[in-house]
């Protein structure tokens, strides 16, 4: 079962805690994600397109198919 694209455009997820979270084909494109903790966090066909991930801790992190640009 699929659960669809979460919708989190624009999101201020500064400073979230986001291990371990699963964002699969999360829309995280303009979002707010300076300091966030994504530690071991799933992010596949994920989009982060002017994404802000100044200071973001992305240890562990699976990235695969992520669009950055």
């Amino acid at each position: 079962m699929q659960a669809g694209i979460i919708d989190l455009k624009g999101a201020d997820l500064s400073r979230a805690n986001l291990r371990g979270a699963d964002l699969r084909e999360a829309d995280l494109s303009r979002a707010n994600l300076s300091k966030a903790n994504l530690t071991e966090a799933i992010i596949v066909r994920g989009f982060l397109g002017d994404a802000n991930l100044h200071e973001a801790i992305l240890q562990g992190a699976f990235l695969m198919e992520a669009i950055l640009a």
